[in-house]
């Protein structure tokens, strides 16, 4: 229970602990990474000069990640343009390698993949912060015998009961409703608050599933209760 503002300050055990599981799941996540590099590597070791990897048809695309060209930025780019990038990285880095291009192309495309990585990672701490603190949530309720109803990241989801077995509910909840001695209330997340201009992490609202209309419940003051920012942290 929170009962001083200090309740609210993450100790320094909490927040190793979160350092160490954010940097397994990048573990995790990096390697499919790893993986493709080691293929590229495969690949390009089959040419003896920088320009010949120009010859194997199955890295071009790796060779145009190496080059600086994100998945992304590959939408933006005719076949021509790719050609001379790839071009650009063959006479401007992997030559001046020498007999180490094949390193220095596996390195430069791994670096940009890392780029990648980092940016999906900022969104996955956030995710899973997230997760955490809905499962901290279900438990509670559970502990304390309240029942609840839950909503979907879905579009066009209906609200459903609470279900006999909620594993793994944190990964689609949107929001929950239950009823205790307060009065009913819905929690939700990431919702546009209109005083706000913006989204906002955590809402709880003094109303129930009818009233929370999809989350038009924002735009009523009178059923404001509390907003918050979730911090994942890394």
């Amino acid at each position: 229970m929170i009962k001083t503002p200090s309740d609210l300050v993450t100790s320094r055990q909490e927040t190793r602990s979160g350092f160490i599981e954010f940097a397994l799941e990048k573990n995790r996540r990096s390697a499919p990474y790893i993986k493709s590099a080691k293929v590229f590597r495969h690949y390009a070791s089959q040419a003896s000069t920088p320009e010949q990897l120009l010859e194997i048809g199955e890295i071009r695309d790796p060779l145009a990640t190496a080059a600086g060209l994100s998945d992304k930025a590959l939408a933006y780019f005719s076949d021509e343009d790719i050609g001379i990038a790839i071009k650009e990285l063959i006479e401007n880095f992997l030559k001046p390698a020498g007999e180490e291009f094949v390193d220095e192309v596996v390195y430069r495309y791994l670096l940009i993949k890392g780029d990648s990585l980092g940016g999906s990672m900022r969104n996955v701490v956030g995710a899973l912060a997230q997760q955490k603190l809905i499962r901290t949530l279900l438990s509670v309720i559970s502990i304390r015998g309240i029942t609840f109803n839950w909503l979907t990241n879905e579009t066009g989801a209906k609200w459903n009961i609470m279900p006999s077995d909620d594993y793994g509910i944190e990964n689609s909840l949107k929001a929950m409703e239950w009823t205790n001695s307060n009065g009913t209330r819905t929690f939700a997340f990431n919702l546009r608050i209109p005083q706000v201009g913006n989204n906002v992490d955590l809402c709880l609202f003094d109303c129930n599933s009818s009233e929370y209309a999809n989350g038009r419940i924002a735009s009523k003051k009178e059923a404001h209760i509390m907003f918050g920012e979730l911090k994942g942290g890394h």
